[in-house]
């Protein structure tokens, strides 16, 4: 077969498994190679440099593949190599797919320099000559990767994955992208290594500069955030299943970390010294920072391969690149946390009894695919509220849900602690018999509860709370109060309220109200179609308020006026309102937005206006 003039294509059989690229590109068709007949596991291929160059979309079979300089083959869909596969150049493999060495000798591959998926299942063992990095999931279904210390797999798009019982020679690296600076909880995916490699990535820090660091929960202190111990030389051992706090340097936004070390498919691992050590406040108790130890994903709610003793069923997650705490438990998260852990994830688990300890322990069966999805809840028939706090740059979260095996109290298998978010970011948590919740699982039997909502702001100003709101009836009730403006909402038809917070307050100002049957309307400032709202209208002009009522049968109705930050600066009893309006002048204020809220037969409606000189 010729395979500059393409003649005999159909009767030459000297050169089979030669492409061509006689009709197009696409492999499977018979066309496109020498003697007419498309590879099977038993022929040898070479690729040529040809006009058309082959594209596998499905499946390919080869036994030992070639591919010559200045020519590529580009797998979309699976490519099974039976032999060894040789390629001229690190680039002419274009691998967007999967392929799978599955012969039954031993087979090597050669400048095959970057691979997706990869699978390898040959008892006889696959070995690598050249450096091969791996950006999708390694599969070890059968027989041992010989790496000779040539193997990187990225651990940010891909990972080694958990299945089957094959196993890895020799040394290989692992890496992964962290995003964002400053702050990170990290864990090592490679059993036996110290601090150094991490210094190979991020420039280890002592003493005063301490960068570096891990907590100990056995400091009794009524503040969780003591107990941190900076590490003090780099030939520290990185314990397995331990979470560090490793600080990136700021204003570079993508480090590449990376570890090189050896690899056991088969280890499991296992952390019998958690504790929760007694100083006096419960919730500041039991924190334990753990770590993924696993060069992939691990679900938190995989069906076998866990012992999760005396600890409670929520886990903690401090995202950087958000500014705030992500809390997963039982169906539930915050913050964009999920049942799936990253690998290289440092995250905090908690000791459910005071002075007591824990343990936890992980097999291959936790490990997981599954990318971290953007969801922060499962499919779930649970009624649930989740409630955000905003500002124009950042946003946290809290959650309230109505669960059958839910009770009033702290439920270790069903409820979450809440951390308070520390720089600039707003915390918002609920709060029931002196404790602060993430997410709150309440009897799926209540009919009626009131429950406090906390808001913890470093920066006064404007916030907005906002409500999600799933699996209730039409007749169950959700209303947001504000206890400051005096003010109901029904957050089911109108979820979104936005209130002017000051930094430091400790008032205890909203409350979340829940009733199970159908209630009355609630006349409020921001219930559009209600009659108080219908029937007055409020503005400013300068330094001057006005109230305009359409409704000739109010006579007289209370009017007052608080600033920014919620101070009472003007108000008027029984102000007389005959005329058609109340006009108010505020010539002594500042420059700025004040709150006006009315009260007559009709309602309460509250409106912002803008004082201007």
């Amino acid at each position: 077969c010729t395979s500059i003039g393409y003649t005999n294509l159909t009767t030459n059989t000297t050169t089979p498994g030669q492409w061509t690229g006689y009709t197009n590109t696409a492999w499977a068709t018979t066309t496109n190679w020498c003697g007419g007949a498309v590879p099977s596991s038993t022929t040898d291929v070479t690729i040529p440099a040809v006009t058309n160059l082959p594209i596998n979309s499905a499946t390919a079979n080869v036994k030992n593949l070639t591919i010559s300089p200045s020519a590529t083959f580009t797998n979309t869909g699976t490519t099974n190599v039976y032999g060894d596969f040789t390629s001229s150049g690190p680039t002419n493999y274009i691998d967007r797919g999967t392929t799978v060495f599955m012969g039954s000798t031993a087979q090597t591959l050669t400048n095959v320099d970057s691979l997706n998926n990869v699978t390898i299942n040959n008892t006889a063992g696959v070995s690598l000559a050249t450096l091969t990095y791996v950006k999708g999931n390694l599969n070890l279904t059968t027989g041992t990767l010989a790496s000779g210390g040539k193997l990187t797999v990225d651990i940010y798009t891909g990972s080694i994955t958990g299945a089957g019982s094959g196993s890895i020679s020799g040394n290989i690296t692992v890496q992964k992208i962290i995003w964002s600076d400053k702050w990170h909880y990290i864990s090592s995916p490679l059993s036996g290594r110290t601090v150094a490699d991490w210094n190979n990535s991020v420039t280890i820090k002592f003493a005063a500069n301490a960068n570096l660091y891990l907590y100990d929960e056995t400091v009794p202190n009524t503040n969780k955030d003591v107990g941190w111990n900076a590490i003090t030389t780099t030939a520290t051992a990185i314990q397995d299943m331990r979470g560090y706090a490793l600080y990136f340097p700021r204003w570079i936004y993508r480090t590449i970390v990376s570890m090189t070390g050896t690899y056991n498919h088969a280890q499991t691992y296992s952390n019998t010294g958690l504790t929760n050590t007694i100083s006096g406040v419960a919730a500041s108790d039991g924190w334990n920072l753990v770590g993924n130890p696993y060069p992939c994903a691990i679900d938190w709610d995989a069906a076998s391969g866990w012992t999760k003793t005396g600890v409670n069923n929520a886990i903690y997650f401090w995202n950087q690149k958000t500014g705030v705490f992500a809390t997963y438990i039982a169906g539930a998260g915050t913050n964009g946390g999920t049942r799936y852990i990253p690998s290289m994830q440092g995250f905090y688990v908690v000791v459910n009894t005071a002075g007591g300890t824990g343990t936890l322990a992980m097999n291959n069966s936790v490990r997981t695919t599954a990318a971290n999805p953007d969801v922060w809840r499962v499919a779930s028939e649970d009624k649930t509220i989740k409630l955000k706090i905003a500002n124009p740059n950042y946003v946290d979260e809290t959650i309230v849900r109505f669960k059958e095996d839910a009770s009033e109290n702290f439920d270790a298998q069903f409820d979450a602690y809440k951390i308070t978010n520390g720089g600039s970011a707003p915390s918002l948590s609920t709060a029931l018999a002196n404790t602060n919740y993430s997410i709150n699982s309440l009897p799926h039997t209540l009919t009626n509860k009131i429950i406090p909502l906390i808001t913890a702001v470093e920066t006064s100003g404007t916030y907005n709370i906002n409500a999600d709101i799933t699996g209730f009836s039409s007749f169950d009730s959700v209303l947001l109060e504000d206890r400051l403006l005096n003010v109901f909402q029904n957050l089911k038809t109108t979820p979104s309220y936005n209130a002017d917070l000051v930094k430091a307050d400790t008032a205890t100002r909203f409350f979340l109200h829940y009733k199970k049957e159908k209630v009355n309307s609630v006349v409020t400032s921001n219930d559009k179609n209600t009659s108080a709202n219908s029937s007055l209208s409020i503005y400013a002009f300068k330094q001057s308020i006005t109230v305009n009522f359409n409704d000739a049968n109010i006579a007289e109705a209370n009017v007052a006026v608080f600033d920014a930050i919620g101070h009472k600066v003007l108000e008027l009893k029984n102000a007389n309102a005959a005329s058609g309006k109340i006009e108010m002048s505020l010539s002594d204020s500042k420059t700025g937005v004040y709150i006006v809220k009315v009260e007559s037969i009709l309602g309460v409606k509250t409106e912002k206006v803008y004082i201007a000189p």
